[in-house]
């Protein structure tokens, strides 16, 4: 089983070599002179165009003070955990998620989560978190810490689609550490990927580090470009 799943490992990584080098060609054609081409992102990464239908971004507040929820790597979960922990400081006493996730204050600020498009648009997502780092305002592509092996290429291609209608936001992805994506990531600069580094001009590299965790199963994490 162990060379089934070698060989499997193999074919995935070339797909996503190959994946890559179409992304670094997406990425150059799309953001030239500073400048982002919404018609030509959008015909290259959408299957849908968007509905009529309005989406409704603004969140009130966070349910884990009132509700149990127990998917401890459900990314949706993390992220709203990210943003809301601390900004109202009787319900993160009260919160009943088994693990809860405070942000030690650094250089970048989260603004927002699960931001979603506009308009609705069939089989898009949202951005996971929005951050705010050197004046400039970032949306995000997160994936778990644990048992987790979405490719970079992936991530990418996510982020690069869920910020299209939104001019002023830049794409970006953020990977924990020690997570098999930033091991990814280490290996993609390991074998100098011409590919990749084309990318990172277009596409910020965030990691999110675990500094510490109290009794009560908060994680203290800073983030910071990778």
């Amino acid at each position: 089983m162990a060379h089934l799943k070698d060989t499997a490992l193999m074919k995935q990584k070339v797909k996503e070599i190959e994946a890559l080098h179409k992304l670094a060609q997406i990425c150059q054609k799309a953001y030239r002179d500073g400048k982002k081409d919404v018609v030509y992102l959008a015909e290259i990464l959408r299957d849908k165009e968007p509905s009529n239908t309005l989406t409704h971004p603004k969140h009130i507040n966070c349910a884990g003070w009132y509700n149990k929820h127990n998917k401890e790597t459900d990314e949706q979960q993390i992220c709203r955990c990210m943003f809301y922990y601390g900004k109202n400081e009787t319900h993160s006493r009260k919160c009943q998620f088994k693990r809860k996730w405070r942000h030690i204050p650094d250089d970048v600020d989260i603004i927002d989560y699960e931001t979603p498009m506009p308009y609705k648009i069939e089989k898009i997502g949202k951005i996971d978190l929005c951050l705010k780092y050197d004046k400039r305002i970032y949306g995000v592509e997160v994936k778990p810490p644990e048992n987790n092996d979405e490719t970079i290429s992936r991530m990418v291609s996510e982020i690069l689609t869920y910020t299209i209608d939104f001019p002023n936001i830049l794409p970006a992805i953020a990977v924990f550490e020690n997570s098999n994506q930033q091991k990814r990531i280490d290996e993609l600069d390991k074998l100098n990927n011409n590919d990749f580094k084309i990318i990172r001009k277009y596409v910020q590299v965030f990691i999110i580090r675990i500094v510490g965790k109290t009794l009560d199963n908060t994680v203290e994490y800073m983030i910071e470009p990778y």
